[in-house]
C-alpha cells in the first residue's frame, strides 16, 4: 500500500550509568601483553644484531599509548547517558556528568565497537565535546537491552 506511512515504534526511555569499564581495562592489558610478546619475539628474530629503528619506534609508541591508557584509567569518564523517545523525530540523547549536571544534548552518537556485553560509543555533544564512552552490561543489567535498542534506534538507517 503505497502512500501509507508506517508508524515508528521507538524504544522506551532509558538512563544508563557510565562508569569505569572493567572490560576495557582487561582488553587493554591483553593488548599490552600481546604487544610486549610481539616485541620480545622480534628481538629474538634479530638475534645478536642491532635492533632496527622500527622496533624502537614501536617500543616508544607502545609506551606512550600505555601511559596514556593508564592516565585515562585513573581519570575515568563518569556520568549518565540518557535516551528519550520524545522531542526529536527519532528520539534524543543527553549526557549528564559533574561538568554537565543539567545535561547537554548529544547531537551525534555512533557505535565504534559492539561486543554484546560492552559497547564503545563515540558521542558528540551540542557543546562541542567529543566523548568516548565504554558502556558495560554489568553496570545496569536490567537496562542493558533497553539501552541497546535505543542505540540501534538512534543510528542512521541505510537508504
Amino acid at each position: 500500500m503505497a502512500g501509507l506511512s508506517q508508524a515508528v515504534h521507538l524504544p522506551p526511555a532509558v538512563d544508563y550509568p557510565v562508569r569505569p569499564s572493567a572490560f576495557s581495562h582487561r582488553l587493554l592489558w591483553v593488548l599490552a601483553a600481546a604487544w610486549a610478546v610481539g616485541l620480545l619475539l622480534w628481538v629474538r628474530s634479530v638475534g645478536s644484531g642491532p635492533l632496527p629503528g622500527a622496533w624502537w619506534a614501536s617500543l616508544a609508541a607502545g609506551c606512550l599509548l600505555l601511559g596514556w591508557s593508564l592516565w585515562l584509567s585513573r581519570h575515568p569518564r563518569v556520568g549518565q547517558l540518557s535516551w528519550s523517545p520524545h522531542g526529536a523525530e527519532a528520539g534524543s540523547w543527553c549526557w549528564y556528568s559533574t561538568a554537565y549536571r543539567r545535561g547537554t544534548p548529544v547531537v551525534a552518537l555512533r557505535v565504534a565497537l559492539d561486543l554484546q556485553v560492552a559497547l564503545l560509543m563515540r558521542a558528540q555533544t551540542a557543546a562541542g565535546l567529543g566523548l568516548w564512552l565504554w558502556l558495560d552490561a554489568h553496570h545496569s543489567p536490567a537496562d542493558w537491552d533497553a539501552l541497546r535498542r535505543a542505540v540501534r534506534a538512534a543510528l542512521p538507517r541505510p537508504t
